[in-house]
């Protein structure tokens, strides 16, 4: 896999991300709502870094699909807290894939930094620790 296809790879998980977070949100209350409004945010931002990149290396960045298959229905605070738990998980897992990936330093760096900010969220939402998958 290329730089390029890797962080396309991230940039359809955030855009994917992003949506499932927003409607989990929509099932939280308190803590867990400004958590998770919070989250959202800094996937934004994720994002957005991943589309300079994209740009920066020549490419144009894929759109967000309008809308996402969730894995399961979300009718309350424990589905909507598996799903963001889940986001994370495999968000770590493409994150590895581009941190392999990665040919520049500004690449290499977002990769690490993203795969340990959704590893470290997975933990937060409930998710126990596990090794990442090898190729």
């Amino acid at each position: 896999m290329s730089e390029v296809e890797a962080l396309q790879a991230c940039l359809a998980g955030e855009h994917a991300a992003i949506y499932a977070i927003g409607v989990a949100g929509g099932h939280l209350k308190g803590a867990r709502f400004t958590a998770a409004r919070d989250l959202y945010e800094r996937h934004e931002v994720r994002r957005d870094r991943l589309i300079e990149l994209i740009t920066a290396a020549g490419d144009k960045p894929a759109p967000a699909e309008p809308a996402y298959d969730l894995p399961s229905q979300v009718n309350g605070q424990p589905p909507a807290i598996a799903l963001i738990r889940l986001v994370e998980q495999r968000l770590a897992v493409v994150y590895g894939d581009l941190t392999a990936a990665a040919e520049t330093k500004p690449t290499r760096t977002l990769a690490v930094q993203a795969g340990i900010a959704a590893a470290r969220e997975h933990m937060l939402w409930g998710g126990s620790p596990a090794a990442m998958p090898l190729g």
